[in-house]
């Protein structure tokens, strides 16, 4: 498991001086119990001159067994208190995060979602070290901060970080055919997704396309957010799901094969758990990328962008 650096080096002085003291303990007993066995193997050698001595010698070694025996039982406190201690660190570190999401269970045992912790490790595992990955903005930090992945940066000759965002925020926007063509010339290898509809993550990347759409209008004028809205101008993923949206990269990656899920009991399959409905456009093809893994809870997707036909290389090179 990946850690930060920080709890790493905490964890490794903690474990140091249980180990310094564990030592301690056993060498306070070991004395404690020669010093008896000394005793009683002299025990009829002793004068009556030494049986002083004798007696200081075993007071000596009562001492040293007592406190061995008090410093093991001063461990176990101290190691049953340093696990309770991580484990209410990682509960309250990663709990409630956008990418650690957790739900308590009916005998309040509390669960967290460690898919991040798998996306990382397959990346680590199966991906091209210098690849270059585009994500939305939190899990992209996350993935190219734990692995040799660069972050794809569109929009970055730009002079301000807001405008980047946009152009970021636009490649989301468009038709896969579109997105590609773009993801092509800025060299991305693969795109990540997080995706919260098996598991009932409402702030994951889907639910912040019309944010997207916003931020992206302000680089182009033919993006507008009432094209990803319902005639009532409401968001929906049903069947009452504009053309825009279901041809939208974001919606075909978020929801590819989601329509041979069963999420909840009673609910077809297909059932978003954070829009709380069932998808309409369930068979979204895909023709420029690849999936190539996702997460046991559909948290993280990541997807292959596939090399350029001749038709694609004519069109980069105009």
């Amino acid at each position: 498991m990946h850690i930060p650096l920080v709890g790493l080096f905490a964890s490794l002085l903690a474990a140091g001086v249980c180990a310094a003291l564990i030592v301690a303990g056993a060498e306070s007993v070991d004395r404690g119990t020669r010093a008896h066995l000394e005793a009683a193997r002299r025990q009829k050698k002793d004068s009556k001159k030494e049986k002083k001595n004798k007696d200081m010698r075993t007071a000596r070694g009562d001492a040293d067994l007592l406190r061995g025996f008090l410093t093991s039982a001063a461990l176990v406190v101290l190691g049953v208190l340093f696990i309770r201690h991580a484990y209410w660190t990682a509960t309250t570190t990663y709990a409630g995060s956008d990418l650690f999401p957790s739900v308590t269970l009916q005998n309040e045992t509390r669960l967290i979602y460690w898919d991040v912790e798998e996306a990382v490790d397959f990346v680590h595992q199966h991906l091209p070290p210098d690849s270059k990955v585009l994500a939305w903005r939190d899990l992209g930090p996350v993935l190219t901060a734990h692995t040799t992945l660069s972050a794809a940066e569109p929009g970055s000759g730009q002079s301000t970080n807001g405008s980047a965002l946009a152009h970021a925020a636009r490649l989301w926007t468009l038709t896969e055919q579109e997105a590609v063509h773009e993801l092509r010339k800025l060299g991305v290898d693969y795109i990540a997704v997080k995706f919260g509809g098996a598991i009932g993550l409402t702030a994951d990347d889907i639910g912040q396309l019309t944010t997207m759409v916003r931020l992206a209008a302000h680089v182009d004028d033919s993006i507008s957010v009432g094209d990803f809205l319902t005639k009532a101008g409401t968001f929906r993923v049903t069947t009452a799901a504009p053309e825009r949206l279901a041809e939208s990269l974001l919606y075909k990656l978020s929801y590819h094969d989601f329509a041979f899920h069963q999420t909840k009991l009673g609910k077809g399959r297909g059932y978003d758990r954070a829009r709380r409905a069932e998808i309409g456009h369930k068979f979204t093809e895909l023709e420029e990328l690849e999936h190539v893994f996702t997460s046991s809870n559909w948290l993280v997707r990541i997807y292959r962008v596939l090399p350029a036909t001749n038709r694609d290389l004519r069109f980069l090179q105009a």
